[in-house]
Formats: structure tokens, sequence, C-alpha cells
């Protein structure tokens, strides 16, 4: 049985709500979708500093630029990662809920949402 950690919604845009998927395999992520879920005991660790986490796929164009947004009751740390580099870390200018990134190049970008340390759930 997983241990609930912590509820949260990750929105890109408005409303396409989606199943949560395999706990090992990052979902794909849309410009414009919202997605829902609890990060658990059972969710993948986080390639960043190992808490557990939820991980998205997001295809991005070159300079395009994306506003994440993390709500509910989680005190969350967003990561956006590009070939196993940390391009960008919500957190470390104020709200960790929220993170404006702009891609440098096209292509897939690895977005990984956690808490801010094990007291964030």
């Amino acid at each position: 049985m997983s241990k609930n950690m912590g509820a949260w919604a990750l929105g890109l845009g408005v409303l396409l709500a989606v199943q949560p998927a395999l706990a090992n395999r990052p979902l794909s992520l849309a410009i414009g979708q919202q997605v829902r879920g609890e990060i658990t005991s059972a969710s993948p660790l986080n390639v960043n500093d190992g808490t557990r986490s939820q991980q998205y796929q997001l295809e991005l164009g070159a300079d395009q630029a994306v506003r994440l947004e993390v709500g509910g009751a989680l005190d969350a740390t967003i990561s956006v990662l590009r070939d196993g580099e940390l391009v960008a870390r919500s957190g470390e200018r104020g709200n960790g809920n929220v993170l404006t990134v702009r891609a440098a190049d096209k292509g897939r970008y690895l977005v990984a949402v956690s808490g801010k340390d094990a007291r964030s759930f």
C-alpha cells in the first residue's frame, strides 16, 4: 500500500484533465494541459535530489517560454531538465510552486514535481 505524501496539480494552461500513468514512466504533457495527481511512496525518485516526484515529458520549441504552476497543499519544487542536465528549478528566487522557463533548444524536456523536503507533505 502506498503512503500518501502530498496532493498537487500542475498546469500549463487550462483544463484538460489526464489520468495518472505508470509511476516509472514520465507522462506526456502538452501546452494548455492541466494534470492532477499525488506523490506517494510508490512515486519515482526525483532525478534532482532523491525526493519522491512525478515526472512529465514536455516538447518545446527553440526559444519557447512556458510557465509551470503547482496548486494544492504541496510545498513544491519544480525541476526542468534537458538530456539529464538541470535547466531550471523553482524556489531559488521565491515561490517554489511556480516556474517560468525558456527553452534554449527545440526538443523534449523532463519536468519533475516534488516536495521541497520531507516536511512539505
